[in-house]
């Protein structure tokens, strides 16, 4: 069960696992492909931008391009509107070089060509200052000369067309100043535009090889993050494969194991029950005889060896007991039954029957109450005097000289009660090394005394512990050697509102006359125990018919009126069960309400319930006194 458990447990880690890895790849593929797509996407939006620069500079050579045109159509036409938008054109040319020059380094080779061109420009400015007063001249002088030809000023036309030729020849020359200015700054702004293309060139190709290297990257981290993944995935399937193969195997192997344990438990209960039925029933006789013997004329060494008999057989009754009682806490077969009780009653009850055998030894019992009297609890009162019973059993046992001292009380414990019993003795104690596996099964801790104590089956510590635990308690044990032992116990039960009626102690002489004009039929197949029977009746002067078995009885019982019928359970041809069932299933009511008594030597919960269930009256476990038998018949004959 264990490795099962064990199994699951890996192979769920193993799937957390493996979910975890999953999500986390996909989350990384993800973040990664996101991250890398984000930087390729801003790279190849950065492409896309035109280079403010190259924008200036194209910005640029428009201006010169419409200075130029307004600068000649002002040459031609003297219109002060193209001077003025050629004034512009050139101070928005100046402004746009130096904007350029703010967003180069001062050391670059574009700031040297951005600044020959401002000069240039200015010279520009000045040789065209120039060229336009020298155009006005020439125009004037070519005016008057042609006024004063046609007034017949000859020598004075000439005279003014000397002039006109000087201011000509000028003119040209600072016409091709003005157009090798034009030239040298058109170079300038060629080179500048060719320095930034190439800038531009370089700066597009680094980003591309930086793009491509992004992309190169990303799917070398992809297709590696893939890869892993793929191998851990892999890795962990193999891992879950195996795990369940072993799974699987664990189930067969547990399946197995469980098959066999029930099997074993099968045959441990019919072992229990075969055991239990033939220790019992002979043990029944020795008892019973045992009493009947103690109840004749004997002298004293009869007295003596009768006594010995019956020390000896309820020797080995507590021994059978308390196997079968183990079994059952083991298998968890053992119910606990739930009735009023008065805690107090049962503690008294059980040292009025151990004070005996305590007072034989010289020791003297004490019960120090801390408790009301009237107190009643709900719970298995029948376990309580077991627990009682073989803890003061074992005092007694254990305890040469002085005494034992029981304490009892309650303390509240939420909507229930904690009763505790203390059992304080001034015995041999325990060493603290055998302390601690007193409560295991079959311990002795006092091995090196084995024949100066009488040793048990080391199994009443054992049952008392299981029948605590099973009841929500606690049970432990202080000691000392050579000063003594207290062990003690608390158990939980429910308060009741319901008053005890404390029932007077049987007297010792049987009342037989609640058998008169009463017939029996007593049933069982072992000769010895129709014997007893026979005996027991008998002395209460009450008729009683037998039959070795089921098939027998029913016979006699369609024969003769019976009050009540007491069965043994095991019996060949028809056991105590299918003998309940033929009465209950009788047409005649009479017979059918026939009160059934069971003899069993089984006291396994199942077979319980099957008593139940068949309709059995009530059942009475081997070996019992007459006493016993006495109060089971007398409380379904008379109804109480």
């Amino acid at each position: 069960m264990k490795s099962r458990n064990k199994a699951i447990i890996y192979l769920r880690i193993l799937l957390v696992f493996l979910i975890l890895v999953i999500a986390v790849t996909i989350v990384t593929f993800f973040w990664i492909r996101s991250n890398e797509q984000d930087k390729i996407t801003e790279s190849l939006a950065f492409l896309k931008v035109k280079d403010r620069n190259l924008e200036m500079m194209e910005k640029s050579f428009e201006m010169l391009y419409e200075a130029d045109n307004d600068f000649w159509l002002y040459t031609l036409t003297y219109n002060k509107q193209y001077f003025q938008e050629y004034s512009d054109d050139i101070n928005a040319l100046l402004t746009t070089l130096d904007s350029l020059t703010t967003s180069l380094t001062t050391d670059s080779v574009e700031m040297l060509y951005v600044e020959d061109a401002s000069e240039n420009i200015l010279k520009k400015e000045h040789i065209s200052a120039s060229f336009i007063h020298m155009k006005k001249l020439t125009d004037s002088l070519l005016n008057v000369a042609v006024t004063m030809d046609e007034l017949g000023f000859g020598w004075h036309a000439q005279k003014q067309l000397r002039i006109q030729q000087s201011y000509r020849t000028r003119m040209e020359a600072q016409e091709m100043r003005l157009i090798l200015t034009n030239k040298a700054l058109m170079e300038d702004l060629k080179e500048i535009m060719h320095l930034l293309n190439q800038h531009v060139e370089k700066r597009n190709e680094r980003i591309h090889h930086d793009t491509h290297g992004t992309i190169d990257k990303s799917a070398r981290t992809l297709n590696l993050t893939s890869l892993v993944s793929l191998g851990i995935v892999v890795i962990l399937l193999l891992l879950i494969i195996i795990t369940i193969r072993q799974i699987i195997r664990y189930q067969k192997y547990i399946l197995a194991a469980r098959r066999k344990a029930e099997e074993e438990a099968a045959e441990k209960s019919r072992f229990l029950a075969y055991m239990s039925h033939e220790l019992r029933t002979p043990l029944t006789s020795i008892v019973g005889f045992t009493e009947q013997l103690k109840h004749s004329s004997l002298d004293a060494i009869q007295e003596k060896y009768v006594s010995s008999m019956r020390a000896s057989s309820e020797m080995l009754l507590i021994t059978i007991n308390d196997i079968l009682d183990l079994s059952k806490l083991d298998s968890g077969k053992m119910k606990f039954f739930v009735a009023p009780f008065n805690p107090t009653s049962v503690i008294e009850q059980v040292l009025n029957s151990l004070r005996p055998a305590a007072e034989k030894k010289g020791l003297s019992i004490t019960l120090n109450k801390d408790l009301d009297d009237q107190v009643v609890l709900a719970g298995d009162e029948m376990r309580l005097k077991q627990l009682l019973i073989n803890l003061i059993n074992n005092a007694i046992k254990y305890t040469e000289k002085g005494s034992i001292t029981v304490t009892i009380s309650i303390e509240p414990r939420d909507k229930m009660v904690s009763l505790k019993v203390q059992i304080a003795d001034t015995g041999i104690g325990i060493t603290q090394t055998h302390l601690k596996d007193v409560f295991n099964e079959f311990s002795q801790v006092h091995e090196q005394s084995a024949k100066k104590w009488i040793i048990g089956t080391g199994l009443g510590l054992p049952i008392c512990k299981k029948i605590v635990e099973e009841q929500d308690g606690k049970i432990w044990a202080e000691s000392l050697p050579g000063k003594g032992s207290t062990f003690s116990f608390v158990i939980p039960y429910e308060p009741s509102k319901e008053q005890i009626i404390e029932s007077k102690p049987t007297v010792e002489g049987i009342d037989i006359s609640i058998f008169k004009d009463k017939r029996f039929l007593i049933v069982d197949d072992t000769k010895i125990n129709l014997v007893l029977l026979e005996a027991i009746f008998t002395k209460w002067d009450t008729k009683a018919d037998t039959a070795k078995n089921g098939k027998e009885a029913i016979a006699l019982i369609s024969e003769h009126h019976y009050d009540m019928v007491v069965s043994d359970v095991n019996m060949p041809e028809m056991d105590g069960i299918e003998l309940t069932k033929k009465i209950r299933q009788n047409p005649d009511r009479e017979i059918a309400e026939i009160p059934v008594i069971i003899l069993t030597a089984n006291i396994l919960q199942d077979e319980v319930e099957k008593f139940q269930q068949t309709g059995v009256t009530d059942y009475l476990m081997k070996p019992f006194l007459m006493i016993d038998l006495y109060q089971v018949i007398r409380k379904h004959l008379t109804g109480g």
